[in-house]
């Protein structure tokens, strides 16, 4: 039996100090916070018509994604991002390489990298917003669904700061991906984190069911359900040993997202949807939460 893990409590952050921190951490590392690889094009760049957009990128469909980074997302800040995506709807490679971050002579030869292609892919006039927040005030979050039920582009990420005892931090990047990312420096006189409750540099690890299952969190064959009054859908599933989501109106999901997504024909978090009657309706992201602060083993 090693060392007991360290418990970790949630870290309150002022608005600026949230957006900057998490903004460098993106900028940084998109592909671990997405989820997706993406080629990073601006930061805090000016955009014709007016605006700094918070990050700048393009996907691998050559489609403009936006990425905005807000501690609390109210309805005025919906707005304003969407008047984003609107410019992006309409953006070119052109302008697109004046505001790339190493240069416009650099911006052909790094897309045709990025794309594997001979010539510069052309854009994909259907850009994507990603929103990235500690939480969504309740009448933009339903706006959020909305939006997403209906096919429109957009992508909710939410990030919280969890630190232990010893000033070690991790940010809960809840993207669909169950990703856990460590953002303190390396410190080689501490054991691995696997066995402390430490973080490594650059260490991402997923907190899945099966972590939920094992400290007995959950139980096999836990019935979950996710009831949506707004289109008068109510989906149940169970998670079996091994962290897999069997949904009984019929699939068999690696992930809550993955079944959420399949279900509704959009993109939802699978962590913020899904409840366990059992545990009284308790989120499966409160449950992840937990199984943070306890650091279980």
């Amino acid at each position: 039996m090693g060392p007991s893990p360290k418990p970790f409590q949630r870290v309150s952050t002022t608005s600026d100090i949230y957006e900057s921190e998490i903004e460098s951490l993106f900028w940084d590392d998109l592909e671990s916070f997405t989820g997706e690889p993406l080629f990073a094009v601006g930061r805090q760049a000016k955009i014709s018509g007016g605006g700094i957009p918070d990050i700048v990128a393009l996907d691998s469909a050559g489609r403009v994604v936006v990425i905005e980074i807000k501690r609390n997302v109210d309805r005025t800040q919906l707005s304003q991002c969407l008047e984003y995506a609107g410019w992006a709807r309409q953006a070119s490679l052109d302008e697109l390489a004046g505001i790339y971050h190493s240069g416009e002579a650099a911006f052909f030869s790094d897309w045709r990298e990025f794309t594997g292609t001979e010539s510069p892919m052309v854009l994909n006039r259907l850009p994507r917003l990603v929103l990235v927040a500690r939480s969504f005030h309740g009448r933009t979050e339903s706006a959020l669904h909305f939006l997403t039920d209906n096919g429109v582009p957009v992508k909710v990420i939410t990030v919280v700061f969890y630190e232990d005892s010893a000033g070690a931090r991790i940010a809960d990047v809840n993207n669909g991906a169950d990703t856990l990312v460590s953002t303190s420096p390396p410190d080689p006189s501490k054991p691995d984190m696997l066995a402390t409750g430490g973080v490594r540099a650059k260490a991402y690890i997923g907190v899945t069911l099966t972590d939920l299952l094992e400290a007995n969190l959950i139980h096999p064959g836990e019935l979950i359900e996710w009831i949506r009054p707004q289109v008068g859908e109510h989906h149940r599933a169970r998670i079996e040993p091994g962290g897999l989501v069997v949904v009984e109106s019929g699939g068999s999901y690696a992930s809550l997202s993955m079944a959420a997504d399949s279900l509704s024909g959009g993109s939802h978090n699978g962590w913020d949807v899904w409840k366990a009657p059992r545990l009284g309706g308790l989120r499966m992201t409160e449950l992840r939460q937990q199984f943070l602060k306890t650091a279980a083993e």
